[in-house]
């Protein structure tokens, strides 16, 4: 059986662009997380240690949009996965990163990450 727990539309505002007008103030990047999990265990005992704490993954990521400065979203996206990894139990997760206000004609563009645990 595979589970997920999964945080949608976080949303963040962060420096990021390659442009220097996207650079000239923080902009939104819209998020979901995806991480597959088995969940019977906290299905059983209700205990948050028996689980991936979904608050804390926001957590980290609203901080690591605060600290980032990178230009693109593959940089930024790959920076929160690495430490998705190092401060959780995960094998593997999505990410799917969205700017929704760059474009004038398109309500967002972005990109989705699948990463497995570095060996």
């Amino acid at each position: 059986m595979q589970d997920t727990v999964f945080i949608r539309n976080l949303e963040v505002l962060t420096t990021i662009g390659v442009y220097e007008f996207e650079r000239a103030q923080p902009q939104r990047v819209i998020m979901d997380i995806e991480v597959p999990t088995d969940l019977v265990a906290a299905g059983l005992n209700d205990n948050l240690n028996s689980t991936i704490d979904y608050g804390a993954i926001v957590s980290l990521v609203e901080n690591i949009a605060q600290q980032n400065n990178t230009e693109l979203l593959e940089c930024f996206g790959q920076r929160i996965c690495d430490e998705i990894f190092q401060h959780f139990t995960v094998d593997r997760l999505t990410l799917t990163l969205h700017k929704p206000d760059i474009i004038e004609n398109v309500s967002s563009v972005g990109v989705v990450l699948r990463r497995t645990r570095p060996t």
